[in-house]
């Protein structure tokens, strides 16, 4: 199997075979990580899909934004916005078929910071929400001791 890297500079799409002694670390930042199964992709699109914000957030926002009324709006959005990008954003990864930073540069060079913006958004995404939830299983954990 021979490897190869994306030529990023070009408005195309082009695959060069690495040549001995190039650089495998530019190889490397643009060879995809592969699934190894189908569930494992699922159970990750689910949990970006729910979250831990619609558990913990979204019961006090239905109930400060009127109740039922505000399933309508949520649901409009949901059906009309949220799920044609999920199914854009997953085809896009699937047809460029590298890295997240990467991906833009491919398409246009002079968009290569959105990658990058996208990689350090969901570092501070990540970083909030595992501050939440070590903060609910810290309160959970504590209500089960004597007091």
């Amino acid at each position: 199997m021979s490897e190869s890297v994306v030529n990023v500079t070009t408005d195309k799409l082009e695959k060069k075979p690495l040549t001995k002694g190039s650089a495998s670390a530019n190889a490397e930042a643009f060879e995809p990580d592969k699934w190894a199964r189908d569930s494992e992709y699922w159970l990750t699109s689910v949990g970006y899909m729910i979250g831990y914000g619609n558990i913990w957030r979204f019961p006090a926002l239905m109930y400060n934004g009127g109740g039922w009324t505000f399933l309508v709006p949520y649901l409009f959005a949901l059906i009309l916005i949220g799920i044609p990008v999920w199914l854009i954003e997953s085809a896009f990864g699937q047809l460029i078929d590298c890295r997240m930073h990467a991906r833009w540069g491919t398409l246009q060079p002079r968009l290569w910071g959105v990658g990058i913006a996208q990689t350090i958004v969901c570092f501070f995404m990540a970083t909030y929400y595992v501050t939440l939830i070590c903060w609910s299983l810290s309160f959970f954990f504590d209500s089960f001791k004597a007091g």
